[in-house]
């Protein structure tokens, strides 16, 4: 068929009638869009700065590549504390060096988090670190407790989660922080 005008009840233009694809050439042109469509669907890897804060219960945050050399930080943020409640927050310091100490710590709106050490200080201390090593602990905040030592400071207000980080002796290569904090009922 040709491009022109059909005469008749008014001027309506033809359209150059369609080369047909042939049934291979479909179903390859569908495969390929499909194999697009999947493609775009995979989540991309999840890794350098991340984070879900600040958050109403949980709230995570995780980093690489801080320079450890002193003290490092990241934060979690959840929207308030509240009554009946437990903070508890999992911490996580990596590094690969050579002969050095790793320390983690862990404070929530400034105060320290339980365990302590003898010192009254809630780090955690991995010594003799050679190539890949961590730190990790979990700690835990009586937010009903934590309000009548401090006022005002974790009922009904934000709470933000702190996760210090630092080697000691040497400098580091490849570093990694991450922190989840979470509020449980008691």
């Amino acid at each position: 068929m040709r491009s022109g005008f059909i005469v008749g009840n008014g001027l309506r233009r033809v359209r150059e009638a369609a080369i047909p694809l042939v049934r291979g050439e479909r179903r390859l042109i569908a495969t390929g869009l499909a194999l697009l469509g999947g493609l775009a669907l995979l989540a991309l890897p999840a890794h350098a700065d991340v984070g879900s804060s600040p958050g109403r219960t949980t709230a995570a945050r995780s980093a690489t590549g801080l320079d450890l050399s002193g003290w490092r930080t990241i934060n979690a943020q959840l929207y308030k504390g509240k009554r009946r409640t437990m903070l508890v927050v999992h911490g996580v310091v990596a590094a690969t060096s050579q002969g050095a100490f790793l320390v983690a710590s862990v404070k929530a709106n400034g105060v320290a988090m339980e365990p302590t050490d003898f010192a009254g200080e809630p780090r955690l201390v991995s010594s003799e670190c050679k190539g890949e090593c961590s730190v990790s602990g979990t700690w835990w905040l009586d937010l009903d407790l934590a309000e009548q030592a401090h006022p005002g400071m974790f009922v009904n207000v934000p709470i933000n989660v702190t996760l210090l980080g630092q080697t000691v002796v040497t400098t580091t290569q490849i570093y990694k922080m991450s922190v989840m904090a979470t509020l449980m009922k008691k």
